[in-house]
């Protein structure tokens, strides 16, 4: 589904919604019902609400633990600055690669967040890593469909 409104302007990328199966009586009301759980998915992705979410650092690097501590503390921005400095020492730490990215990310800034992920990625395919590397692609589709007019 890609949502438009009179003028053409998308407000939702194209996303799939599927509906799950359900037990019900003849074959006819299990398509309503999966129709339905479909539907209530479609209506939950474009309501307007506060979305507070956790997003997962990777921890694993004992040289990063004190700036994933400032991140978690809420000053993005000092996390940025120190975590800039690791990277220019450790270029291919994965580690330092995702965490860059998360908190790019977290700043609405997709396509440079996206290209971080793609990085990390390249050296060490965590499976958190590849889920938040999908997902900030997704904000990214939304954000351009948002702005198509």
């Amino acid at each position: 589904m890609t949502a438009f409104n009179s003028q053409g302007k998308a407000y939702l990328a194209e996303t799939e919604y599927r509906g799950e199966p359900v037990a019900a009586e003849g074959e006819e009301e299990s398509i309503r019902a999966a129709m339905r759980h479909a539907i209530g998915k479609l209506v939950a992705s474009i309501t307007p609400r506060y979305v507070a979410r956790n997003i997962r650092m990777d921890g694993d690097d004992e040289g990063q633990k004190s700036i994933v501590e400032v991140a978690k503390a809420g000053n993005l921005d000092q996390a940025r600055t120190e975590l800039k400095a690791y990277l220019d020492k450790n270029p291919q730490n994965a580690a330092a690669l995702y965490n860059m990215a998360v908190l790019t990310d977290a700043q609405g800034k997709y396509q440079e967040a996206l290209d971080l992920y793609t990085r990390a990625i390249s050296q060490s395919s965590k499976d958190y890593y590849v889920k938040m590397k999908a997902e900030c692609a997704q904000r990214l589709a939304n954000e351009q469909a948002m702005q198509q007019q």
